[in-house]
């Protein structure tokens, strides 16, 4: 509802990208009982945040659990977007209890995830997904899909690189 009040939008009117995950099939159901649609995602823990931030992907927003370094991957992309994300802290294990320490619990926007001004994320899709493709084997080659993000420039690239395979064993 804070969503749809922010973007002056009706709830049914908002799509919300979330995680196709057990863990988060509690708030799917909540998404759906507010009246907003919901658009899952079989992969991509960063690509929900980030088609959310870019105009014309008819996400408006993304939510889930996620861990610590997807989350900072993810507030890195949305600075370079000119976007916002709330998020909350929690570890899940001990590498990520002692690399939050006391950090846990409160929520933090961009800034305070990401404080440099400039950033820069390059994302390049594996497995493929509803963001990006994945990689593509042919005779000789492999094709990948990357984005490009420079907070500094204001700039999204998309690039497309064929590593030639040609004289290796498999």
């Amino acid at each position: 509802r804070r969503i749809a009040f922010a973007r002056d939008a009706r709830v049914k009117d908002l799509t919300v990208v979330i995680l196709d995950r057990p863990r988060h099939q509690e708030i799917i159901a909540e998404v759906n009982a507010a009246g907003a649609r919901v658009r899952t995602l079989e992969e991509g823990d960063v690509a929900g945040a980030v088609m959310a931030a870019v105009p014309g992907t008819g996400i408006d927003a993304a939510i889930g659990i996620d861990g610590l370094h997807a989350t900072l991957i993810a507030a890195c992309a949305v600075r370079c977007l000119g976007g916002e994300l709330q998020a909350r802290l929690w570890p899940r294990n001990e590498e990520e209890r002692a690399l939050i320490g006391d950090l846990a619990g409160r929520a933090y926007g961009v800034s305070d995830l990401v404080p440099a001004a400039e950033v820069s994320v390059a994302i390049t899709g594996v497995t493929g997904g509803q963001l990006l493709p994945g990689v593509v084997f042919g005779s000789g080659y492999a094709e990948s899909s990357s984005l490009l993000m420079s907070s500094r420039q204001a700039t999204v690239r998309r690039l497309v690189t064929r590593h030639h395979t040609v004289g290796e064993s498999s």
